[in-house]
């Protein structure tokens, strides 16, 4: 049940990180979420399903602008308000845990490879996996490795160009916060994991490394055009990805 004045008031605040005291110092979509549901103060509302309220907190925390915050994550609040399901080994949990892992190796991963010509293949891959049903618990965790090893054997992985400001580029399409709610249980997600974010870490130092012009030092962040293509495609995506979660009964 959304308070609909609540609704409204929260609509004139911007959302800012971390967790507040009251409404006073600020509110992170999930204390709104509280909020507008007439729950007592808090970021984990009893209102929302905990694997869209871990992804929203985390996503909550690592987009630096409150104006893009405010953007991606306003719109979902009347979705997610209402999305929990009481018990806790309901089939509706787990199929918005595999949906979280589907989009990080279907989708995530994937648009970060596609960026690097020769991982394009690798990229398609990942998604065939994905897609067809055979991972990522099982031979994408395999393809993962392979392309590990290909990214470490063949490519610079000096990271000379990266800075602050691309590492919080990358942080708003809502990686890490997927990584949190897939909760990471399994054995072979938990290699999955530690793989991906080793790999990740490796695309993007090889994309800053082909388009940084080393004689230059005036450019400040010469690979952002580069990059804000992915990241807004991909912010997009996982909005999309908490809509579908949220229709999920």
């Amino acid at each position: 049940m959304i308070i609909t004045e609540r609704l409204e008031e929260v609509n004139g605040l911007s959302l800012s990180r971390g967790l507040h005291e009251n409404l006073s110092h600020g509110l992170c979509v999930m204390e709104a979420a509280a909020y507008i549901a007439g729950e007592p103060w808090t970021d984990s509302p009893e209102c929302v399903c905990p694997v869209i309220a871990v992804f929203m907190r985390s996503w909550n925390d690592d987009i630096g602008s409150s104006r893009l915050r405010n953007h991606l994550l306003k719109p979902l609040l009347p979705e997610v308000v209402g999305t929990r399901v009481r018990n806790p080994t309901s089939l509706v949990l787990h199929a918005r845990q595999n949906l979280v892992v589907k989009w990080v190796y279907g989708q995530y991963l994937p648009a970060w490879l596609s960026l690097v010509p020769r991982l394009k293949p690798y990229a398609t891959r990942l998604t065939d996996f994905v897609v067809s049903g055979s991972g990522p618990e099982n031979a994408s965790l395999h393809l993962l490795r392979d392309i590990q090893d290909i990214i470490i054997d063949n490519f610079p992985t000096s990271f000379k160009g990266m800075s602050i400001h691309h590492t919080d580029l990358i942080r708003t399409t809502a990686g890490v916060a997927a990584r949190n709610a897939a909760n990471w249980g399994d054995a072979n997600l938990i290699l999955l994991h530690g793989s991906l974010w080793l790999t990740l870490s490796r695309v993007v130092g090889i994309v800053f490394d082909q388009t940084l012009d080393e004689d230059s030092t005036a450019m400040l962040f010469p690979t952002e055009s580069t990059l804000l293509p992915t990241v807004q495609s991909l912010q997009e995506s996982a909005v999309g990805l908490i809509k579908q979660m949220a229709a999920l009964k």
